[in-house]
């Protein structure tokens, strides 16, 4: 919808320009706070206190425009499927936590699940920047080469 007029070209009423307005003016408010979260909190941030980097936190609010239709989804930094993976109470392996399971521990081992031809052939193909899933998603793992190299024995 464009404001002042619907998809049709038709003229909205005073109430749904009015309702739009208050919308825009409370998705600024939002991306305000998180601005102002992030100075208040810089030392935290930059110490590492708080795990959490400004351009995440930003990307929150990123997530909600592209959520209502303000903004294209974008995928974040994340390297989930080829450095970890889910399992569930019920048993199933999944890649991450949006994509489908490709496995259960109760029927195979975990080390057949994720070296599964089915495994490898979505990690080899997974373009996170392009897949629909991960340009929806919320979480952003992404645990560089250094952090995987310090935590081997």
């Amino acid at each position: 919808m464009i404001l002042g007029h619907h998809a049709d070209g038709a003229m909205n009423s005073v109430h749904e320009v009015e309702a739009e307005c208050v919308a825009q003016d409370a998705r600024a408010r939002r991306a305000v706070e998180v601005e102002r979260l992030i100075e208040e909190f810089h030392a935290d941030l930059k110490s590492g206190f708080v795990v959490e980097t400004p351009g995440k936190l930003r990307r929150i609010v990123q997530h909600f425009r592209a959520h209502i239709g303000r903004a294209e989804n974008v995928a974040p930094r994340c390297n989930a499927p080829w450095v970890s993976a889910v399992i569930e109470s019920s048993g199933d392996v999944r890649p991450c936590f949006f994509h489908p399971a490709q496995g259960n521990i109760h029927r195979q081992a975990f080390t057949e699940i994720i070296n599964s031809p089915e495994a490898l052939s979505f990690r080899a193909n997974l373009d996170v920047a392009t897949n629909e899933i991960c340009k929806r998603c919320v979480c952003s793992l992404y645990v560089s080469r250094q952090a995987e190299n310090n935590a081997k024995p």
